[in-house]
């Protein structure tokens, strides 16, 4: 990072180019996902060990193409491709743990992907845990069962914070009323929606509208 700052070369000697690249991604703080809680502090992929990295290769020449070349949309083409590195790289590294746990097993188990897909795909209604459990082709006690075993939460704790993520992001961006936002992630009432969200968040809708603007 000093050398960057001050310009001094990174590799000064030898006989082969090395080029690195870096790049960062944020994540909003106030938000606490378990896929983001419950990663390493470093993940190394080795693209010697590993023949399915040919994919991140390739992307990452598109990405250096269109650092250098400045065109008109770079920075668009740059960002999305990041997006996609990034899942592949968190894909590299699912297929490396023999034993994932918490959400990251959750993603490698079928059962429960089709409940956290039919729960991010329903949650602007208000959806009982039959259902859920049901799209999951389990019964009700068991598919809690291995839902909280695997992720830590129990799924209508995981549902409730998942559409306070919905919230957070309708709440910065758009210009949605309060009782819009409740009835966009399943909430029959303003009130209740009010409650859940400082019960989650320490402060109520129209406060954390207030401060992300």
């Amino acid at each position: 990072m000093a050398s960057i700052a001050g310009g001094v070369p990174l590799f000064s000697e030898g006989d082969v180019a090395t080029q690195l690249i870096c790049g960062h991604y944020e994540y909003r703080g106030d938000l606490h996902h378990p896929l983001i809680t419950q990663l390493p502090n470093i993940i190394h992929i080795k693209s010697r060990e590993m023949a399915e990295t040919g994919d991140l290769h390739s992307l990452v020449s598109v990405i250096i193409g269109e650092l250098s070349a400045a065109a008109p949309g770079a920075k668009i083409i740059v960002e999305k491709l990041a997006e996609v590195i990034l899942v592949k790289l968190l894909r590299l590294y699912l297929a490396t743990v023999t034993q994932p746990k918490g959400f990251l097993a959750a993603l490698n188990d079928d059962r429960l992907v089709h409940a956290l897909n039919f729960m991010h795909g329903n949650s602007h209604e208000n959806i009982p845990l039959e259902e859920i459990a049901q799209a999951a082709g389990m019964s009700r006690s068991s598919f809690s069962d291995r839902f909280k075993g695997v992720t830590g939460l129990s799924p209508v704790v995981y549902l409730a914070r998942w559409r306070m993520f919905l919230a957070c992001d309708m709440l910065r961006i758009g210009d949605l009323s309060l009782v819009q936002v409740a009835e966009n992630i399943g909430y029959e009432s303003e009130i209740s929606f009010s409650r859940a969200f400082k019960r989650y968040l320490n402060v109520t809708p129209a406060e954390y509208r207030r401060q992300a603007s």
